[in-house]
């Protein structure tokens, strides 16, 4: 069974990838039948929904829930359909940083779980405001959920890799090493048959993970956004602009306005 659930996973980062390529080329209706089958691999690909909803996109919007639904017709009236989800979020708990402390605090996993079921969203809407792109937003919504997720198996970080490919993140890159400390409680169990965790080691695996977050928010922090008022602005007299862009025809109109402030020098601008 454990087998079964690992092949879940790379069905869902399959049927994801698949899904955002379809959206780079603009095959919106593939696009959402994709993401569709992702979902029915794992119910995490709807994070990425809001980033895939594009303005060009929304006619071809019915395919998701269609291509959702359809298929679990044969199983109504649905009993059990969500019981896995359920037991994730009240029962299960291996490997979580985020959610154990929490789970500490409020004396109690289901509010935990809940709590972090909060986070989550507040999150998925900071994203939402900070990016559209659907990969910049996959590795930044994947990686909060692996945080705050109750149980993080090392098959779960296919979850964010493939976006860690476009968009590094230190600290999940951190994490694809030290989580390897976790198989002292695999080893365990296929030793003695005794399922035990270790805290210590949870320790050990997520220090480098939030040090390299927190050193990566405090730096973000010290980097100057612009020059200050007073400060000597050089003289350019001559600039060519070379823009490299893919699917940008949203925001083109606006960046080509501001390049016309620099100066009056951009004198060349190529795409």
């Amino acid at each position: 069974s454990e087998m079964c659930i690992r092949d879940r996973d790379v069905l869902l980062v399959f049927f994801l990838l698949l899904s955002l390529i379809c959206h780079a080329r603009k095959w919106f209706p593939a696009m959402f039948i994709f993401l569709a089958c992702a979902i029915h691999a794992k119910y995490m690909a709807l994070f990425l929904v809001p980033f895939v909803l594009t303005r060009p996109a929304w006619r071809f919007a019915w395919l998701l829930p269609t291509a959702t639904l359809l298929p679990t017709i044969p199983f109504s009236p649905f009993q059990g359909l969500f019981t896995s989800l359920g037991e994730f979020a009240t029962e299960m708990h291996y490997n979580g940083s985020m959610h154990a402390l929490m789970a500490q605090a409020l004396d109690s996993f289901p509010a935990a779980s809940g709590f972090a079921a909060a986070l989550m969203l507040s999150w998925l809407a900071c994203v939402r405001a900070m990016t559209d792109r659907p990969l910049e937003a996959g590795a930044l919504v994947m990686g909060g959920l692996l945080l705050l997720a109750p149980t993080v198996h090392f098959w779960y970080l296919t979850w964010v890799l493939p976006f860690l490919v476009f968009y590094t993140q230190r600290h999940q890159l951190n994490q694809c090493f030290t989580i390897a400390l976790q198989f002292q409680t695999q080893g365990t169990m296929y030793a003695t048959g005794e399922w035990k965790q270790y805290p210590w080691l949870v320790v050990l695996e997520y220090t480098p993970v939030y040090g390299a977050l927190l050193c990566s928010i405090f730096s973000r922090c010290l980097v100057p956004r612009g020059m200050p008022d007073g400060a000597p602005r050089p003289t350019v007299h001559e600039l060519s602009v070379i823009v490299p862009v893919l699917n940008e025809e949203l925001v083109l109109p606006h960046f080509l306005e501001q390049a016309k402030q620099l100066n009056g020098s951009a004198t060349e601008i190529f795409f």
